[in-house]
């Protein structure tokens, strides 16, 4: 798991509508286009290969970003210390990113389906 804090240079900006919009742009212009397609159950269900959480509060975006491939987590870790966080036009500060490794196992199988 990713977890992403920044901050912008001033409070209580009306962005918190278009956030999540910016912070998925991001994502897939960090990841391989078949990311964005997610991952086909033998069922036939389509289940999203990652996934995200993202806050803005006062003058601080904290976003935690999970993804089924930890790969994916390493490459947008990667992709962000290379070229910054961008969400289109907004002037952030100070971002701050960190790994947080996954250790839980799934005890009992899961069963998808209606």
């Amino acid at each position: 798991m990713l977890i992403i804090k920044t901050k912008l240079p001033t409070k209580n900006l009306p962005i918190r509508r278009v956030l999540a919009k910016l912070f998925q742009s991001y994502i897939y212009t960090a990841l391989d286009d078949k990311e964005h397609e997610g991952y086909r159950h033998p069922n036939g269900k389509v289940f999203k290969s990652m996934n995200f959480k993202i806050a803005y509060i006062d003058n601080e975006i904290h976003a935690k970003f999970v993804a089924l491939n930890p790969e994916n987590e390493k490459r947008l870790a990667q992709y962000m210390l290379m070229n910054s966080l961008k969400l289109g036009e907004i002037h952030l500060t100070n971002t701050s990113i960190s790994i947080k490794e996954r250790n839980s196992k799934i005890k009992s199988p899961m069963r998808v389906g209606g």
